[in-house]
């Protein structure tokens, strides 16, 4: 016993002096970490990094050695949502609790119910509503931030009134946690990973059409880079992925539904750095191993009540698009004199489907095919000169579906089939409807007859 007490007699003084440096080295540690935090929030609330449609402010509430509690008061423009200016602006508030420690920064974010746009949402959503788990952490080394968020299983519906249309009614839901994973370097692109095993969206409107989506193993790899040269904030999809392993997409109203189902879909995007708001601007790929049509119309056909339900079988779909400087107003409802403002108003436009096709029959061997283009730009006298092209290969199960979509209700010039603007052509994969057109704001539309040579027209 002597001994032992002679022995830490002896060495206490060493532990006392290794133990002072060991906390003195955990406190500057933890030190270091309330700096990094506090950092954090400065470029989180700096009007340098974050689009002008949004203020954010910081509002300490909490604060001791090992942990502080800040208020996030987040307020976006209307605008970003709605052209109605009447619109309130969107105002969300979370608590973002940081935890210090020998293990490093670590931090969670909590949702509050505590502004009149969180309280208005939740009195409309019916439901389970999803419960989420926000949490980050700061690295010791690069200082990049990592944060994972869950959400947990949720179905709910709600209503959102949207002007000139009325109350569109949604539904939203998901049997299993969603998971979405992100890194924001200190210098370098921002990486998120974002995985949905199965997810449902509805939105019908006041006329009881509608939109539905179905997706399951789905997954989203995103690279987005922030533009030097235009204002912070400013950001870019340099690359993005999405796998879906089954999807489905239909669309419907009194006439019927039309529906779309994908099996191991693969999507591809990849932006340029002059990407702007509101414009398609990079190239936009997709393909998938399987695709079923199914068109099943309430709508009258060939001047009869008769119901006709076509389901067409596929595979090998590819989509390719490339863009530049496109606007997306173009692809929806549109006057004429509006769409030529439109297009005045994009000046210099390329617009290139490349290639929209799928192969089907028993065989596989007839493939239809779709392309097209559109470029637009404006003379020295401020007149929008426009080039566009069609080209469509479409075999008979394709073009039955085509006629029912685009003439079931009979009324059309040329009756109840797109056929007579068209002509059938042999190919090595068999016979197909071919159109070919081409025009211009000067010459308007001109129909291009078959080609290649090689094709030899059906009597």
């Amino acid at each position: 016993m002597r001994r032992l007490y002679t022995y830490a007699r002896t060495h206490s003084k060493l532990v006392f002096a290794l133990t002072a440096v060991f906390l003195a080295g955990e406190a500057a540690y933890i030190g270091w970490q309330h700096n990094l935090q506090a950092q954090l929030l400065d470029r989180l609330a700096s009007s340098d990094g974050i689009p002008g449609s949004v203020i954010l402010t910081v509002t300490p509430q909490e604060k001791n050695f090992l942990s502080r509690r800040d208020r996030l008061h987040l307020t976006i423009a209307s605008s970003v949502f709605s052209s109605d200016p009447s619109h309130a602006p969107v105002t969300l508030e979370f608590d973002v609790v940081a935890n210090f420690g020998p293990f490093g920064l670590t931090g969670d974010v909590y949702p509050l119910n505590t502004t009149a746009t969180t309280a208005g949402l939740l009195m409309k959503l019916v439901g389970i509503h999803p419960r989420f788990s926000v949490r980050y952490r700061i690295s010791s080394i690069s200082e990049d931030l990592r944060l994972i968020a869950t959400a947990q299983p949720f179905d709910m519906t709600f209503e959102a009134l949207e002007r000139g249309v009325g109350p569109m009614a949604w539904h939203v839901a998901a049997k299993t946690p969603a998971t979405l994973r992100m890194k924001v370097p200190v210098e370098g692109p921002l990486a998120l990973d974002l995985e949905v095993p199965d997810i449902e969206l509805a939105v019908t409107d006041p006329a009881l059409n509608f939109i539905r989506m179905h997706g399951s193993d789905s997954k989203v790899k995103l690279t987005a880079r922030e533009r030097p040269e235009k204002a912070p904030g400013d950001w870019y999809m340099e690359g993005a992925t999405l796998t879906v392993r089954d999807g489905r997409v239909g669309i419907g109203d009194r006439r019927g539904i039309l529906e779309a189902g994908f099996s191991k879909v693969t999507s591809r995007l990849s932006q340029t750095k002059a990407v702007q708001e509101n414009l398609l601007d990079g190239l936009y790929e997709s393909e998938a191993e399987k695709i079923r049509i199914r068109l099943s119309p309430t709508i009258v056909v060939n001047q009869t009540n008769d119901r006709v339900e076509k389901t067409l079988d596929g595979q090998d779909f590819r989509f390719s698009l490339s863009a530049k400087e496109v606007p997306i107003a173009l692809f929806e409802s549109l006057s004429r004199d509006h769409f030529i403002e439109t297009l005045k108003a994009a000046g210099p436009m390329r617009f290139e489907l490349s290639d929209l096709s799928f192969s089907t029959g028993k065989d596989g061997k007839e493939r239809a095919s779709v392309s097209a283009g559109l470029n637009a730009e404006l003379d020295s006298a401020g007149k929008a000169n426009v080039e566009w092209n069609l080209a469509a290969d479409l075999p008979q199960p394709v073009l039955e579906v085509v006629d029912l979509i685009a003439c079931g209700n009979g009324d059309l010039p040329m009756g109840a089939s797109v056929a007579p603007l068209m002509e059938k052509v042999e190919t090595e994969g068999g016979s197909v409807w071919r159109i070919r057109l081409v025009g211009d704001s000067v010459d308007g539309v001109r129909i291009d007859l078959a080609d290649p040579v090689s094709d030899i027209p059906v009597p």
